[in-house]
């Protein structure tokens, strides 16, 4: 028989890790200080320690921001309506708190995972997401609240089965990025559960693009499609890192080898460190695309990489879009017509919303 009941956010254990990320940050910035104090802080020192300060820095804003983040999503609560959520049938319920944070907007996601004891990757067999929009909450007497529902598929496995490895799991991400919270949640097969709920009655109906995305998409008149992706945000991250470690060897140099007849050769060392550095940021950039062009006569995709030529590939030599999910995010691949994937390109989506839009224009497109 159903019942309300509120599932504990699971998430909020992350207040232990919040912890281990501040005793690191303190126990690397300590160091750091007491070496500089030791070493009177001179140029020479500061060069060399400037690296580990820029780690540092990053260690204690990754403290801050899990800080913030547990401090404003601690209110968030599940109650569900359905209990148990029902294989062939459906799970519904409300998220409650954070007022502020669901004003923002959301996304709740129902996953059934495939748990592994060993450091094998969780496995995921099936998921649907709601968007939910910003300024859609209702008021109720227990504050802001969002209710959601979800129809799930009777081919899904329920909670407990294969030797206790299928978990089922509710999650709540801001459109902003932010992971508000987590929850466990139980799904069963019982009297309820009915075979016309099937997988392929759960397609969206219509496929839009998600506000959060910040991909830019434009349509000719022809059909095709151009699609402008953005770049990476860490890209920025390791030029600052490249920069900093290059100024510090300059610098260190400097202050220990200012007249050798050898300095030269230090000097191109660290020219060539630099240019690792460097090769290594063009590597990512060399599977990210900056546009792709699709219509019905051929693929033209454009990569971040400056030292990378547009790539043209045959409309005939594209059998389909596929997404796939691995490793925390969604891929969306490039089928070839002989049914392999083509490999030199690297589609990444936000979630599985922006996956299945993307993959949904690409696949237009290259069929009109």
């Amino acid at each position: 028989m159903n019942e309300q009941r509120t599932i504990p956010n699971v998430n909020r254990k992350s207040i232990v890790g919040v912890l281990f990320i501040w005793l690191f940050a303190g126990f690397w910035n300590g160091f750091i200080v007491v070496m500089l104090l030791v070493a009177r802080g001179g140029p020479l020192m500061l060069a060399i320690a400037s690296p580990f300060i820029l780690a540092g820095i990053y260690l204690l804003s990754l403290a801050i921001r899990a800080t913030l983040t547990v401090i404003r999503y601690r209110s968030l609560v599940l109650r569900l309506d359905t209990m148990p959520g029902v294989v062939g049938g459906r799970m519904a319920g409300t998220v409650q708190g954070a007022e502020g944070a669901l004003r923002e907007g959301m996304s709740v996601r129902l996953a059934c995972w495939r748990r592994y004891r060993s450091d094998t990757t969780d496995d995921m067999l099936w998921e649907d997401v709601l968007d939910v929009a910003p300024g859609s909450v209702v008021r109720s007497p227990a504050g802001a609240t969002v209710p959601f529902r979800f129809d799930i598929p009777f081919e899904c496995e329920p909670s407990e089965s294969d030797d206790g490895r299928i978990a089922w799991q509710i999650t709540v991400q801001t459109h902003g990025g932010g992971f508000a919270g987590a929850f466990d949640v139980p799904v069963y097969r019982t009297a309820q559960s009915s075979p016309e709920v099937t997988e392929k009655s759960l397609r969206p109906r219509t496929v839009s693009q998600p506000q959060y995305s910040k991909v830019h998409l434009e349509r000719a008149a022809d059909g095709a499609v151009e699609v402008r992706f953005p770049k990476p945000t860490w890209v920025w991250k390791w030029y600052l890192f490249t920069l900093v470690v290059t100024l510090s060897g300059l610098v260190a140099v400097r202050q220990k080898v200012p007249d050798q007849l050898w300095d030269t050769a230090i000097y191109l060392g660290i020219a060539a460190v630099a240019l690792v550095l460097i090769a290594i940021i063009q590597m990512g950039l060399f599977f990210a695309p900056r546009l792709l062009r699709v219509g019905r006569d051929e693929l033209r995709m454009r990569f971040l990489s400056m030292f990378r030529g547009a790539t043209v590939m045959p409309s005939a030599n594209i059998a389909d879009f596929v997404i796939k999910y691995a490793n925390g995010k969604y891929d969306v691949d490039l089928q070839r017509a002989d049914g392999k994937v083509y490999p030199w390109l690297f589609i990444t989506a936000v979630d599985k919303r922006e996956a299945d839009w993307l993959a949904h224009e690409l696949r237009g497109a290259l069929r009109k």
